[in-house]
């Protein structure tokens, strides 16, 4: 009987776990040779997820096998899916279930049953290497690591000692090439060509992994040593480590900067608007607050307008209305409540949300969606009429005979006397009524409403 999709996926993700002995339920493995197969790709990421059905008391298993290129040796979480096996046509998923079965035929027989590992490293642990503490009951461990290559699994191994100036060529997202140098300090390398905090290796200082690999084993972003080239000399190395030094300090002036200008903003804002919004507090998820900010700000740009204000998740705000005003319209009265949103430039599927002036001060969201219900053809026609104001009723007289404002302490006033026909007024006010007050019964405010209420009441 012919397996299906699922079986065979899940066959391959089984074995692939079974021989790198994982606990885990995701990892990314570089994966030299699958090119052959399927262009553009590099690794595969296998992931297992456990399905758990309170009905029936079972959990159930779901996997997902995604080959990608993998785009950063030393972030390796870093990837771009190329295709998913279940969208592969029947040969290539015959190819791909061929070369990862022959993989797993070369694995080492004598791996250790503990295998702790990240993309393109199997970190194996087992053994004892030479104690170079003080502390004789400090035993280090020993530590193996294996690459997937196209022959199976490969031991690597340290990167040779490396003498001062050897040079070093990195290479980033974007085709992005620069040339550095070690220093003569250990693995700690710097960087020969111009700087630039636009860069993907924008730090003029970093330091070799001790799995740093010759150029000729190139394969993805990260650094390369290469002992072919002249090293540089020690009036070079110092000449660029001038230039670091000098670049860090102008980026840090910078920075400090930026965050003046910032806390400027951010104090004109609160300045602006301090009385109309809160601040985020304790009592309000950011997305809660400006749910009600958002609330607050269309029913007095469009009063009469029915509006749906909802927070879908911690970050997102959907707005729901009929007719009405246009997307553009609304969205004009409430957008400073979502925070910049801008591509990263290594990485399109990423995006990067960074706080405004606005949002820093009274809260915002990544997210705000618009969803208008009107017909087709006033779809950029604004449907909204202002209502017409009420007329007002005159305002009727307010008796304060016999009424009175005494000073009851330090910070508050009373109002006692008669209260009875001003008692809704009064409530308006901010007040509080006490029966049981050292005066008698009487209407409690702060001492800062003293001079709202004379006018009120016309005492």
């Amino acid at each position: 009987m012919k397996k299906n999709i699922t079986e065979i996926k899940r066959n391959l993700i089984e074995r692939l776990f079974t021989i790198l002995h994982r606990d885990y339920n995701e990892c990314t493995i570089y994966t030299p040779g699958i090119e052959d197969i399927i262009p553009g790709a590099n690794g595969i990421t296998i992931k297992r997820l456990e399905n758990y059905d309170y009905k029936t008391n079972k959990t159930s298993l779901r996997y997902k096998l995604h080959v990608v290129t993998i785009n950063d040796a030393n972030h390796y979480d870093w990837e771009t899916t190329i295709a998913k096996f279940d969208s592969l046509d029947p040969d290539t998923r015959a190819k791909l279930e061929r070369f990862i079965n022959a993989k797993c035929d070369n694995a080492p027989a004598d791996m250790p049953t503990t295998c702790i590992g990240h993309a393109y490293y199997f970190t194996l642990e087992g053994g004892e290497k030479e104690n170079k503490s003080n502390n004789k009951n400090n035993k280090a461990m020993k530590t193996d690591v294996y690459t997937l290559g196209k022959d199976g699994f490969k031991r690597l191994s340290e990167h040779p000692e490396l003498p001062k100036g050897t040079i070093i060529r990195a290479f980033g997202a974007c085709m992005e090439e620069s040339t550095w140098a070690t220093t003569g300090n250990g693995d700690e390398i710097v960087k020969l060509s111009p700087n630039d905090s636009e860069s993907y290796f924008s730090n003029p200082y970093n330091s070799l992994d001790e799995y740093c690999r010759p150029i000729s084993e190139k394969f993805g972003i990260g650094f390369y040593y290469d002992l072919d080239a002249p090293r540089a000399t020690d009036e070079e190395i110092a000449q660029a480590i001038e230039r670091g030094n000098n670049f860090i300090k102008e980026r840090e002036e910078e920075k400090n900067r930026a965050e003046e200008e910032s806390k400027r903003a951010r104090e004109e804002v609160l300045q602006k608007y301090g009385a109309i919004y809160d601040q985020p507090s304790g009592k309000y998820t950011n997305a809660v607050l400006v749910a009600k900010h958002i609330r607050q700000d269309l029913t007095n740009a469009f009063p009469g307008q029915k509006f749906s204000v909802r927070k879908a998740d911690y970050s997102t705000i959907n707005i729901e209305w009929e007719d009405g005003p246009t997307r553009e319209e609304v969205e004009q009265i409430v957008g400073k409540h979502e925070r910049n949103c801008t591509p990263d430039r290594w990485n399109a599927d990423l995006w990067d949300y960074n706080d405004t002036a606005f949002t820093s001060a009274f809260g915002g969201v990544d997210y705000i969606f618009y969803y208008r219900e009107t017909a087709p053809e006033n779809k950029n026609v604004s449907l909204y009429t202002k209502p017409e104001p009420k007329q007002s009723e005159p305002a009727k007289a307010i008796k304060t005979e016999g009424i009175q404002i005494i000073n009851y302490s330090e910070k508050a006033i009373a109002i006692i006397g008669d209260t009875r026909a001003i008692k809704d007024t009064l409530k308006t006010l901010g007040g509080r009524f006490n029966a049981h007050l050292t005066c008698g019964a009487g209407w409690i405010f702060s001492k800062t409403k003293e001079s709202t209420l004379r006018n009120a009441l016309s005492i």
